[in-house]
């Protein structure tokens, strides 16, 4: 078994592609909780521009009686709108108590990291589950460094992940490498993840103007095949990263759509 897992681990560092994340920091603005006082609301949905076809389901030759023999595309944006992208408010200093959860799970089921995108509070302890009979890992990194690359075998107990940097956080299997995941460590409470129909919601935000920014993990893959033809990894497109000034007023909703890619 540590054979075979070196081995991917191997052949998934090989065709790894660096893609351009939003930046970690070990520093945090000074973020203050005040009592709103009539708070406004951003709220907006994301689209598609292309009606090109990508690929909905990935092959699968690794653990296929685990996994199967193909699997959904972990960054499949979905029909209606574009899911999954983490959107949130750029730089704001001051306002609401945090509601983000406060009991966040990553689970690894049916070879698949869920929730594939969240965010939490850093700091904010992340129980890891693995509910597979396989053997998983969860390597953790940055856009710059591995936080923490932990195996995880069929029938393990949960683990404890803190994410103690700011920013976006990539999870891979290395054993399994379409499977990924993402976790936004917020430095405070206006982030959200769009929703099945590419929806978001940022609330009680005190008036003012703000850059709302997102981020999104693209769904245009390319299968990676050795010279004996068999798939050793997947290609993605960039990561997307898009922004827009808006101007929030006492007890008003502010608009802002985005388009992608």
């Amino acid at each position: 078994m540590n054979k075979i897992y070196l081995c991917f681990c191997a052949l998934a560092l090989l065709v790894s592609c660096k893609k351009e994340e939003p930046e970690v920091q070990d520093t945090f603005t000074d973020y203050k909780v005040i009592n709103v006082q009539n708070g406004g609301t951003v709220s907006g949905q994301i689209l598609r521009t292309d009606s090109l076809p990508y690929l909905e389901r990935v092959s699968i030759q690794r653990d296929q009686p685990v996994c199967g023999d193909s699997h959904v595309n972990p960054s499949h944006p979905g029909n209606e709108g574009v899911r999954g992208c983490i959107v949130w408010l750029e730089g704001i200093r001051e306002g609401k108590a945090s509601d983000l959860n406060t009991s966040p799970k990553l689970q690894q089921v049916d070879c698949a990291f869920l929730p594939h995108a969240q965010v939490v509070a850093a700091g904010t302890p992340i129980i890891v589950t693995n509910d597979d009979d396989a053997l998983h890992n969860y390597h953790v990194s940055t856009a710059s460094e591995t936080v923490t690359n932990e195996a995880q075998p069929e029938g393990a107990p949960p683990r404890e992940l803190i994410l103690k940097k700011k920013g976006l956080h990539k999870i891979v299997c290395d054993v399994h490498p379409w499977m990924k995941g993402f976790v936004m460590s917020a430095e405070h409470p206006y982030y959200t993840v769009s929703d099945s129909t590419g929806r978001f919601t940022l609330s009680n935000v005190p008036p003012g103007s703000y850059t709302v920014k997102l981020w999104r993990d693209d769904w245009r893959i390319e299968e990676l095949k050795n010279e004996d033809g068999r798939i050793v990894s997947y290609r993605w497109k960039p990561d997307i990263s898009k922004e827009a000034k808006v101007t929030v007023t006492a007890s008003a909703e502010a608009k802002v759509d985005f388009t992608l890619p």
